[in-house]
């Protein structure tokens, strides 16, 4: 079990390690292939450092030679396998899921990128909530996000459907969400905030940070290391956890790899700790939940075009 304290350590030594073997690069950004929006959360864009020794290829043009235009659209299609479902620190699964997912992305200049997508959770089996496998979440979403500088500032919408409540309208949630990072040689920095409607009518944050590294001459290995503390208002916390006042929510420390098998193709791991930090936050979703701290994990495959 990890508690805040431990939270701390893991963060400390994980950047701590980072920083001592990182030295400073440029390189590309690991593939995303997880959910775009789980709950309307945008995953923050990040500076992938190499460190490796190999100098990074140059694009060189041979005189006359034609330069291929590159389209603004991409699509992106995922399909990730975990150990559990645990969205905001609630372990709303503790058997196994997968989760399929596709995005389409434009990316208009000057405006900034667009995408949209869709995104579901499916229980291998029965889980200790009732449901009898099978799809508990579909999530429909759009966003935008456009750097300035080394800003990155995102805005996002979703709507969650979850198929096994019942009455099942009453139980959908419609969630705004807006996001912005700071993209450095050294850390990003990022804020996710959410507003929830339709359910707890409340605000969720997430403070954070997260760095990427290119692991691999070929560029073709990434390590992506996230962690992040969140803040519920007292609406979510009343909704969730039976607690009226705004508080702090969940802590959770991240790692991932992916390696590109081609270029349009890519698989990876994950590892992730999390849990719940106030006493009486963690007290009301033992009763609600049956889990606070958690370690879990899986692995995915993802296709761009």
């Amino acid at each position: 079990m990890l508690n805040t304290k431990n939270l701390l350590l893991v963060s400390a030594f994980i950047f701590a390690t980072a920083f001592a073997f990182a030295k400073d690069g440029e390189g590309q950004p690991p593939p995303s292939h997880s959910p775009a929006f789980t709950a309307a959360e945008t995953v923050p864009e990040v500076e992938a450092v190499v460190i490796t020794n190999a100098p990074l290829p140059e694009c060189v043009v041979e005189p006359g030679q034609a330069v291929e235009e590159k389209s603004p659209f991409t699509f992106n299609a995922q399909i990730d396998f975990y150990s559990a479902y645990v969205w905001r620190g609630i372990v709303f699964c503790e058997e196994p899921v997968y989760e399929p997912g596709a995005q389409i992305h434009y990316d208009a200049g000057v405006l900034g990128r667009f995408m949209a997508g869709v995104w579901a959770n499916a229980e291998m089996g029965d889980n200790r909530r009732g449901h009898d496998g099978g799809v508990t979440e579909a999530d429909y979403f759009a966003g935008w996000n456009r750097n300035f500088g080394q800003l990155v500032t995102g805005l996002g919408y979703a709507y969650c459907q979850f198929p096994q409540r019942q009455p099942a309208n009453l139980c959908n949630i419609h969630v705004v969400s807006a996001s912005i990072d700071w993209k450095n040689s050294w850390v990003t920095p990022f804020v996710n905030g959410n507003l929830d409607i339709n359910e707890s009518d409340g605000f969720y944050a997430q403070f954070g940070l997260s760095r990427a590294f290119v692991l691999t001459e070929d560029e073709r290995l990434f390590l992506r290391m996230s962690t992040y503390l969140s803040w519920g208002s007292g609406p979510y916390n009343r909704y969730y956890f039976g607690q009226n006042s705004g508080d702090l929510v969940d802590y959770n420390v991240t790692l991932s790899l992916a390696y590109a098998l081609t270029k349009n193709v890519t698989i990876g791991g994950t590892v992730a700790a999390s849990g719940l930090i106030d006493g009486t936050i963690r007290d009301q979703a033992q009763q609600n939940y049956g889990y606070n701290d958690l370690v879990w994990g899986g692995f995915n495959i993802a296709l761009r075009f």
